[in-house]
């Protein structure tokens, strides 16, 4: 079960309401998916909503610095991840340079699933994101309701370290090299 830790408000310090009518959060652990259920606090005062990960208002979504701490992260209301599995994520992404097709893949076959890429390529940004650089602020595409993370990479570019690489302001010939993209994995990209 989820349920936020937030006794008050963080803006006004008012009282927050418990919502007791329950969200169904699907949870992606090393040994499947699991169910659970999700609770929220809302301030009435300044319409913030609070979860067990992030807070959000409007179409702004923070997560927590501590929450990748946690033993799972609440990417949204219906999807949790377990941080031993993004931890082992990242590490296939970033050392064995394995790709998210791949990984999303190997996960469906393993666990008799379909497993959607863009979720775990989500999931794994946002994972890192918080990772580098504490709070993580992020907004809803409103038109189709996803956290735009690629826009959240762009703006998060210098907690990831990923600038000072000496390659991205060279110059060279080679066709598509100048397009400044970032490779995260083997076939993905952040421009």
């Amino acid at each position: 079960m989820f349920l936020p830790t937030e006794l008050e408000c963080t803006e006004c310090h008012g009282a927050l309401d418990t919502d007791y009518r329950p969200s169904f959060v699907k949870v992606y652990t090393s040994e499947g998916v699991r169910n659970a259920t999700s609770f929220h606090k809302k301030c009435k005062q300044c319409c913030i909503q609070y979860y067990e990960s992030y807070s959000c208002k409007g179409s702004t979504v923070t997560y927590t610095e501590g929450c990748v701490q946690d033993k799972y992260i609440l990417m949204s209301s219906k999807t949790a991840f377990e941080t031993l599995y993004l931890r082992t994520i990242s590490d296939l992404i970033e050392v064995a340079a394995v790709t998210f097709t791949s990984a999303a893949e190997s996960y469906g076959v393993t666990h008799n699933m379909t497993f959607e890429k863009q979720r775990l390529e989500d999931a794994y940004f946002i994972y890192r994101l918080i990772q580098s650089s504490g709070n993580l602020v992020i907004t809803r595409n409103p038109t189709s309701c996803r956290l735009d993370v690629e826009q959240a990479c762009k703006e998060y570019l210098d907690a990831l370290h990923i600038n000072s690489n000496e390659f991205i302001d060279h110059s060279c010939s080679v066709n598509g090299c100048a397009q400044g993209f970032v490779v995260a994995d083997g076939i993905e990209k952040v421009s």
